[in-house]
């Protein structure tokens, strides 16, 4: 499946899915780093400017899935409860991921995730 890929010059390639399976270990590498620099009681962000649930979802669910000191919050709830009546309008889904897509949102396909830091 190739994949678009725009680069801060505005350019596009094509890459094929082997690409995409080189930065899976590093995304997950860096929000294990990010949950272990951050105290119990603490949230983490891990947000991707992609639609791939191999880079979204699915790095989320791995790395919760071996760390049970992390939990999965709703983050368009969140969000929505946080920063007001702006997030809640954009439609981010429901939960516990938020999504923004092109053709609805007119901005890159930005995904977000909210993970709380329990005891360890």
């Amino acid at each position: 499946v190739p994949l678009i890929i725009y680069t801060a010059t505005g350019s596009v390639s094509l890459a094929g899915f082997a690409f995409l399976l080189e930065w899976l270990p590093l995304q997950s590498a860096l929000l294990v780093a990010a949950a272990d620099l951050v105290r119990p009681g603490g949230v983490v962000a891990y947000a991707t400017c992609s639609p791939h649930p191999a880079e979204t979802s699915e790095v989320v669910r791995r790395v919760a899935g071996q760390r049970p000191e992390l939990s999965l919050l709703n983050a368009p709830r969140v969000l929505a409860e946080t920063v007001g009546s702006a997030a809640a309008g954009l439609g981010l889904g429901d939960g516990p991921f938020g999504q923004l897509w092109p053709h609805r949102h007119g901005t890159d396909a930005m995904f977000v995730a909210l993970l709380r830091v329990g005891p360890r």
